[in-house]
This record gives structure tokens, sequence and C-alpha cells, in this order.
């Protein structure tokens, strides 16, 4: 979710997701479409990807959903000047109500529009 929300507010800019335990390949929920629709944003085509180093070492900001996550990434030798927090943290909704994914996917837009700026385009 956090990848579509990004990509619909800053479409001129690049962005990808991948998680620290994502099952590779798998499709986002169907909660997670529903939510994401319901921001007229299409995120039916995604595939989750594993965090590797090679995606980490090309990229240039990580941003991990959770506290525990941001450790996680330090313990990986991910340097810790690439990694940006959010302010608040995003628990992961998987398995839970449509409710749970739509309050979880505002948090994620306030968080990344916080973190980016409202006029963010480089």
């Amino acid at each position: 979710m956090a990848e579509g929300i990004a990509k619909n507010l800053y479409p001129n800019c690049m962005f990808s997701s991948a998680g620290i335990f994502a099952q590779e390949n798998s499709p986002a929920t169907e909660n997670a479409i529903i939510a994401m629709k319901n921001m007229d944003i299409d995120i039916s085509n995604h595939k989750a990807r594993q965090l590797t180093q090679d995606l980490a070492d090309s990229a240039d900001i990580i941003v991990p959903m959770t506290e525990s996550h941001y450790y996680t990434l330090l313990q990986a030798g991910i340097e810790k000047d690439k990694i940006k927090m959010f302010k608040s943290p995003v628990p992961d909704p998987f398995g839970q109500s449509l409710e749970v994914y739509e309050k979880t996917a505002k948090t994620l837009k306030n968080n990344i529009k916080e973190l980016f700026g409202e006029n963010f385009d480089s």
C-alpha cells in the first residue's frame, strides 16, 4: 500500500517496496486492494518482494514501517543515514478487517506526506 500511495502522491518519483519478512511474489491481499481502490489507487498487480542487500544498496532512502524493522535493518548492515522513519509506526494489517486496512492506508498517506513534504517532486 505504501508504494501505491507514494507513487500516487509523487508520480514523478520512483518508489519501490520490499519487505523484511515478505513472501516473494505474493499478491496484495484482497483488503489491501479494496482499501487502495477506495483511494483511487490500483495495486491489483502488486507482487511482494524480499528486501535484499542489492536493493538496499541501490536505494536512496529506506523507510521501515516500525521501530523493530528499523533495528532489523541496522543489524543487517544497512547504513543508518539511509534509513528514514515515519513519525508514527505503521503496524502490518495482514489478516485483519477492511476497516483496519483503510486506517492503515490513511496512516501511510499522512506519514508519507509528512516525510517527503507536500511539494516533493525531485
